[in-house]
C-alpha cells in the first residue's frame, strides 16, 4: 500500500521549480484503486479547514477522475501554484460530495 505526505511533495516541487511557488492541501493519503483514501488530515492546513474527514475517498480533482491514473499521477494533481483553488470530488457514506480548497505552502 502506497502512502504519501503531500506537503513533502510540495517541498520537492518547490526545489525542482524554484522560480514558482507551489502549494499543497495537507493530506496523508493511500491508494484505494479507484481513488485516494484520506488517512490523516494535517492540522492548520486547507484540508483541516474544509469538510474533508479521515476515511473519505477522493475520486477526482478539478473534474479529472483518478480511476485510470497511477497513485503518483493522482497525487500530482494536488500540487500546483500556491493559493490556486482545487475542487475535490469525494465519497463519504455512499454520498458523492465536493470541497473547494486553496493550496498553501
Amino acid at each position: 500500500m502506497k502512502k504519501i505526505f503531500l506537503t513533502a511533495l510540495t517541498l520537492c516541487a518547490t526545489t525542482l521549480f524554484a522560480d514558482e511557488s507551489f502549494g499543497g492541501i495537507g493530506l496523508v493519503v493511500q491508494d484505494e484503486n479507484i481513488g485516494l483514501g484520506i488517512e490523516t488530515i494535517i492540522p492548520n492546513t486547507p484540508a483541516a479547514k474544509s469538510k474533508l474527514k479521515s476515511g473519505d475517498l477522493i475520486i477526482a480533482a478539478d473534474g479529472k477522475s483518478f480511476e485510470n491514473l497511477s497513485f503518483e499521477q493522482s497525487v500530482s494533481l494536488f500540487r500546483d501554484v500556491n493559493n490556486k483553488p482545487i475542487v475535490l470530488t469525494y465519497i463519504r457514506d455512499n454520498d458523492t460530495l465536493q470541497a473547494t480548497l486553496r493550496r498553501t505552502m
